[in-house]
């Protein structure tokens, strides 16, 4: 048998750059980023996103290649025709923070991706019934294993100065040091976007009177992003470094989890083998929750490897009460880890 036509649920692009709503004209800039009313956001999507949902169902329920090709040309031509708008939205963005010469093509190098627009029929049936995520624990900061591997497969593995030395010869190239160049600038450029988006309200708590940042740490940006994604009634699950946990730069990060979601479980690991290439020592945990609500109690434990915990927390957990989570410490809100 043929595989099923997936076509319209894997999609690609920088997530944690473009819209997760509809965009209006007579809304606010913060309403325009959050799915506050599910009901709503479900009738306004099915009239002002129509001819894309016709696209995409007929693209599904075509009986020849040749009318799915054409519907998912249609529907595709439709999503960036719609795209455009919310484009010109995120490139004001820039223009205010400073980058005044940016131009259309150069944002398109970032990819935005328009979470509306890209799964309108998730959307017109309610949302999404579960968000699952292993966002990455790295800090957004140009990489040069990244940049110059391409020129030499085997940057990564070559020892600290035998980089520096191969790094100045690559250099040498007068196109490889302008793309390096070109790279540092646009880590920069995204940097300052998230830094400066309204999409990214939680990444600056103050701490004992003292402003703490995440300083654009990946894992920050995607677990705030996946809290406007949830609909009321979502499931999510992230896999999450500690510093998250107990790290004061993420405090405004986990009293939205324990205020305004239901966070079911909080299960931590010390790695010790279970992810190749991670430090043993290296902690993270995997916070389960309802994308609503308030936390009453979580089931923890763990600081082990043993990843049977994860089908056994009800026997082998902790139970803490939000009065024990929310008092330790109270100044940056660590949460404790169970063990």
């Amino acid at each position: 048998e043929p595989l099923p036509n997936i076509d319209f649920n894997i999609r690609q692009g920088n997530s944690l750059m473009g819209y997760v709503s509809f965009m209006d004209d007579d809304s606010t800039e913060a309403d325009q980023n959050t799915l506050i009313e599910w009901g709503a956001v479900e009738n306004k999507i099915e009239s002002k996103y129509s001819d894309i949902l016709n696209a995409v169902r007929g693209h599904k329920q075509a009986a020849t290649s040749e009318a799915a090709q054409r519907k998912r040309h249609e529907a595709e031509q439709l999503i960036n025709n719609y795209s455009r708008d919310f484009d010109n939205s995120i490139l004001s963005r820039f223009h205010q923070i400073g980058y005044e010469d940016m131009e259309m093509e150069d944002l398109r190098e970032f990819s935005p991706f328009h979470w509306v627009l890209e799964f309108a029929g998730v959307y017109a049936d309610g949302g999404f019934d579960v968000l699952i995520g292993n966002p990455p624990w790295d800090r957004l900061k140009p990489l040069r294993d990244d940049y110059f591997s391409k020129y030499d497969e085997v940057f990564r593995q070559r020892m600290p100065e035998n980089k520096d030395e191969k790094q100045d010869e690559l250099l040498e190239d007068e196109n490889i040091a302008k793309g390096w160049k070109e790279y540092k600038h646009e880590m920069e450029m995204r940097a300052e976007y998230y830094s400066n988006s309204p999409d990214y309200e939680l990444q600056s708590p103050t701490v004992g009177g003292t402003k703490s940042t995440t300083e654009n740490d990946l894992s920050a940006l995607f677990f705030e992003r996946v809290f406007k994604l949830a609909r009321d009634k979502s499931y999510v699950s992230q896999v999450l470094p500690g510093v998250i946990f107990n790290g004061a730069s993420a405090k405004d990060l986990r009293l939205h989890l324990l205020n305004e979601t239901d966070l079911k479980a909080l299960p931590i690991f010390t790695n010790r083998g279970i992810f190749e290439g991670v430090h043993n020592q290296f902690v993270f945990g995997v916070p389960v929750f309802e994308g609503s609500g308030e936390t009453d109690e979580v089931y923890g434990g763990g600081r082990g490897c043993d990843l049977n915990l994860l089908g056994n927390l009800g026997s082998d957990g902790i139970s803490l009460s939000l009065k024990g989570l929310v008092e330790f410490p109270p100044a940056a809100r660590l949460l404790p880890y169970l063990a």
